[in-house]
């Protein structure tokens, strides 16, 4: 089927499947576009519906006011997501996209939902511990985009190209902003929890993404993927095999 944007325009889907048991929704890193994900389908069973976040004041909601906090764009989410949450469901984030996967999961639980098979925090360590080191949200343009650049081992051409340097920064540094300052009132989920770690990630390296252990009221796993920060796009099909074992 033709991909579709649902109809509260939250939400992207790469390929309907309303048959599947369960349906995936992914939240992607800071400055990133919902269509990180549109290859994912083919990469997973059809059992499987997947659901990826376009967040206001981007792309085709680009003249929608953007979120001030990660609290609010929770809060908005879990209001839309309340009728997609009519069979079992998972949560996939990475790096910022992990915090607002995880956040919306206390959120979904607060409301009294129990379809929750499992959360898939990646590439990120837990909120609060950002706090611990100086923020990269102030960072002047230069600064921010080489470390953007250092996030992966493969140089990209689009950090070269000074029209997608316009557009992009303001979005990372909007994203990296929520992030940073957010300080979660989650204790525990008891949805299982999953934390993937890319083993040539420096910006959030093993030691980093274990502590998400704490978070963790019921399963916890921790699992380490080939690669950069971007080991969701380099090694995909590992990614998904250990998303869908999590998942089954």
């Amino acid at each position: 089927m033709k991909a579709v944007f649902d109809p509260t325009g939250w939400f992207f889907v790469p390929e309907p499947r309303p048959p599947a048991s369960v349906r995936l929704f992914c939240f992607s890193y800071a400055g990133g576009w919902p269509w990180a994900f549109r290859a994912w389908p083919t990469m997973l069973p059809d059992d499987v519906e997947l659901y990826a976040i376009c967040l206001p004041g981007r792309g085709r909601r680009a003249n929608e006011l953007a979120p001030d906090s990660i609290d609010a764009l929770v809060t908005a989410l879990g209001s839309v997501m309340t009728p997609l949450c009519d069979k079992p469901y998972a949560l996939f984030g990475h790096s910022f996209g992990a915090i607002v996967a995880f956040e919306l999961a206390g959120e979904l639980e607060r409301q009294g939902d129990s379809r929750s098979r499992h959360v898939f925090v990646s590439g990120c360590a837990p909120p609060g511990t950002h706090a611990a080191r100086p923020p990269l949200h102030t960072l002047p343009d230069d600064d921010l985009v080489a470390v953007m650049r250092s996030w992966t081992t493969t140089p990209n051409p689009a950090l070269a190209d000074p029209g997608v340097l316009a557009a992009t920064v303001p979005l990372v540094r909007a994203d990296l902003r929520l992030a940073e300052l957010h300080r979660s009132r989650i204790v525990t989920l008891a949805s299982p929890l999953t934390a993937f770690f890319g083993s040539e990630d420096h910006s959030a390296p093993r030691d980093a993404v274990a502590e998400w252990q704490v978070h963790a009221g019921g399963p916890f796993a921790l699992r380490g993927i080939a690669g950069d920060h971007f080991f969701l796009h380099t090694h995909t099909a590992e990614l998904l095999a250990a998303v869908y074992q999590g998942l089954t």
